[in-house]
């Protein structure tokens, strides 16, 4: 417990403590008494681990030996869980050396010495958490519910006076398929992308999708967000930097990053989140940092000019895709689908991916001969990110893995595989993960270089590391610091790392998580 952990600290006994964090508790706990990750290199033996096989984690153990149950140290009687506390503390001590041997002869010194730089505001921001406003939740929920009910009563008349359970899928295909006489997809499923196909079928799937949409909102947001808030009003998401392949955090119980964005909606959800008074959001987020990385891995001399020349990416690549200039580049029919196609190569698009996301969004009518046509023109308007996919897909398919500018590797084993998806999908990955490893890198070094920035300041005012979302950090600043600390974030950020082209972070100040501006 951490009262016996700062007592020994003051006994001047420290060489006492076992340095060795295994669990995010004693790690975060931990942290915050040694303060500087620099001056005390011990570390979790599991994001060693997570260096060297990032796919292989509790995933791994559980296919070797069987599903591994929930339990708590309580569940057991004592004299067992002093002897297995011990003897997992011991073989925790045992695997460290043989960990970083392993980590210095695969070449991934640099990205676990930026994981663990990391690591302090991590444990900050869990620490920190982030108020919200209970009142404006349960106000956001009779809200929701009024504008459900009144979706019921519309699809209700619809279907001819008969009650639907919305919530019930066999119920809803039988008003679509059987009473409505709607052309079946995918036999009769109900799930969004159907709809999607339907909405001009029939005025009741809009409402249907809108009911949904609203449902979602009010069950998974505003009813639960202020169900995990603490006595003292915050919510304490849990942070965890070793539960994806690409490096990424990830969150849970809640999990923030799931806080939906995409429209007017769901923005009122993120209204809920609040600063404490006297105090500011301050969010801070990478531009276009996966379209960056792709520029600088692939030295794509259209891509790099395009950055330097401080141009909109997606307006220039539908210039040199339709071969028309920027100045006569249509929003809908050019530059969307290059948009479009821009993210979605990095992803792995396909012809018929395109085409799906463009007829949900009503951007042009177009095939997916048109479609594939236009991935073409894209390769085209930039053929050094052409070879780099080539050459990473080749790399991929010869040694079973791919690395990232800072030498994180992802591991494919999918490209042997006898099964042609499972082989398409493993070099999709492959295509993709340099690119998203890459840019999780940026953001870990920064976090790292702002740990000293935001601890200095603090003791002149509240500065709170709070969420840190795909690209994107969210600090809570009093407002008289804002002054000095906004500038100085941006300018850590922007110079975190050296790469052909200029990082570039785009900054919005608000009271509430949903109302922040440039």
């Amino acid at each position: 417990p951490e009262p016996i952990i700062v007592w020994l600290l003051d006994k001047g006994t420290g060489e006492l403590l076992p340095k060795v964090k295994q669990s995010q508790n004693i790690q975060k706990k931990a942290i915050r008494i040694l303060k500087d990750i620099e001056k005390n290199p011990e570390v979790d033996p599991y994001v060693r681990w997570n260096k060297i096989k990032p796919e292989e984690g509790r995933s791994a153990v559980e296919a070797e030996f069987g599903i591994m149950h929930e339990g708590y140290l309580s569940d057991i009687p004592w004299d067992k869980a002093e002897f297995y506390s011990a003897r997992d503390a011991d073989a925790t001590i045992r695997i460290l050396p043989i960990l970083m041997q392993m980590i210095e002869a695969k070449g991934l010194m640099q990205t676990f010495i930026t994981d663990m730089k990391a690591i302090p505001m991590v444990a900050d921001m869990m620490e920190a958490g982030i108020e919200i406003d209970s009142e404006y939740f349960k106000e956001l929920s009779v809200y929701f519910k009024d504008h459900m009910d009144r979706l019921e009563q519309d699809i209700t008349q619809m279907a001819g006076g008969k009650h639907i359970n919305l919530s019930s899928h066999p119920q809803v295909s039988t008003l679509l398929f059987d009473t409505l006489k709607l052309p079946t997809v995918k036999g009769k499923s109900t799930d969004e992308k159907v709809l999607s196909r339907l909405v001009d079928k029939h005025p009741v799937i809009q409402k249907l999708r809108d009911w949904r949409s609203y449902h979602k909102l009010k069950t998974t947001y505003s009813d639960q967000i202020p169900k995990k808030s603490r006595a003292n009003g915050r919510v304490h998401t849990t942070f965890r930097i070793t539960r994806t392949s690409t490096g990424r955090l990830s969150s849970a119980n809640p999990n923030l990053m799931a806080v939906p964005v995409r429209s007017e909606e769901a923005l009122l959800i993120r209204k809920g989140f609040v600063a404490q008074r006297g105090c500011s959001l301050v969010s801070n987020d990478y531009s276009q940092i996966e379209m960056i990385i792709a520029a600088e891995i692939s030295q794509d001399k259209n891509m790099l000019q395009a950055f330097r020349d401080n141009a909109d990416i997606h307006s220039r690549t539908a210039s040199l895709m339709f071969g028309i200039p920027e100045c006569d580049i249509d929003p809908t029919k050019h530059r969307y689908p290059a948009k479009r196609i821009g993210f979605g190569i990095l992803y792995g698009i396909t012809a018929s991916g395109l085409f799906k996301q463009l007829e949900v969004a009503g951007a042009g009518n177009w095939t997916i001969k048109d479609c594939q046509d236009m991935i073409d023109m894209w390769f085209r308007a930039y053929p050094g990110v052409a070879k780099f996919m080539k050459d990473t897909s080749t790399h991929a398919k010869r040694f079973g893995f791919v690395r990232d500018l800072w030498g994180r590797i992802r591991y494919v084993p999918g490209v042997y595989a006898f099964d042609q998806w499972i082989r398409l999908e493993a070099l999709r990955q492959a295509g993709n993960a340099p690119i998203q490893m890459g840019a999780a890198g940026v953001l870990k070094k920064a976090m790292g270089d702002l740990v000293p920035l935001y601890r200095t300041l603090r003791k002149e005012g509240i500065f709170n590391p709070l969420i840190a979302i795909h690209d994107d950090l969210m600090f809570e600043i009093q407002d008289e610091l804002l002054s000095t600390a906004v500038p100085t974030i941006k300018l850590i950020m922007e110079n975190a790392v050296k790469l052909s082209i200029p990082l570039k972070v785009d900054t919005k100040i608000g009271k509430t998580w949903g109302e922040m501006e440039n």
